[in-house]
């Protein structure tokens, strides 16, 4: 399931707020997120050949929306979490936002990404402490998805797959 900026302004008729309301079900109000670069994704992918089972709740969800990516149109073409910039073949997240349930079994994540301009202005990619920025310009984002209650726990789980 991807998340991104053109999201936030759909009804609830939609089928995909249903999708929304189980994933918060199962979150309870509490959500891990997990911010990559390339290169944390391609620890990911070797934490993952290593057997890290964690790994796969991770890169499962990333390869479903780089497939997605790939495959879209510029009208279904997902978009960046703070601006209008539509992600195709040509023009990838700099940066990757997976988010699940926090809990032990959790379903399938929802993903979005972080364009080059908004990765590198707005989060100060790739200076030290970009991981702390972005969760500071996501949680606004997801709180008006999920509610001012959600909390989202341990986003760093990334640095932790590729420490082993």
């Amino acid at each position: 399931m991807a998340l991104g900026h053109r999201n936030s302004r759909r009804s609830s008729a939609d089928p995909y707020q249903a999708d929304l309301e189980r994933f918060a079900e199962a979150a309870n109000g509490v959500y891990s997120v997990c911010f990559a670069d390339w290169d944390e994704v391609r620890r990911m992918l070797d934490a993952l050949r290593d057997g890290n089972s964690r790994a796969a709740s991770y890169v499962n969800p990333i390869r479903e929306f780089l497939n997605r990516i790939n495959c879209a149109s510029r009208k279904q073409a997902p978009l960046c979490f703070t601006c209008e910039q539509t992600f195709l073949r040509k023009t990838r997240p700099l940066i990757i936002a997976v988010i699940l349930p926090y809990c032990d079994q959790p379903p399938n994540g929802i993903v979005g990404g972080f364009c080059a301009t908004c990765a590198v202005t707005r989060a100060g990619w790739p200076a030290p402490g970009w991981h702390d920025r972005v969760a500071e310009l996501i949680t606004p984002i997801l709180q008006q998805v999920w509610g001012p209650e959600a909390r989202f726990a341990d986003a760093f789980h990334l640095n932790k797959l590729g420490n082993g």
